[in-house]
């Protein structure tokens, strides 16, 4: 798919739970405003993504943040999975080798 430059109105950095917790995902808004979402988690090196972004001629719309209880959700669910997995990960390997 490609997208004309004219066809953009701007990006924007959107407040979104990523792995490891709270990050920006950029979102681009068409003239059609149609929004396409560059997700943190699918490129190595995002923080260039988004300085290019800042380079570009496209208009920055600024940084939306996630609602406040919606952060306090995502900050408890992400601190419970992450002590609970490797317990939960730990138990079903000592399952695993006690079966054989």
């Amino acid at each position: 798919m490609t997208i004309q430059l004219d066809n953009l109105k701007g990006f924007e950095l959107v407040e979104t739970a990523i792995i490891g917790g709270l990050g920006y995902n950029i979102r681009l808004i068409t003239t059609t405003d149609q929004k396409i979402v560059f997700p943190q988690d699918n490129y190595k090196n995002y923080d260039k993504i988004i300085a290019g972004f800042h380079k570009s001629n496209l208009p920055y719309f600024g940084q939306k943040e996630l609602q406040s209880n919606y952060k306090r959700t995502y900050g408890k669910l992400l601190k419970w999975s992450a002590l609970l997995l490797p317990f939960i990960y730990g138990l079903f390997l000592l399952l695993k080798m006690t079966i054989r």
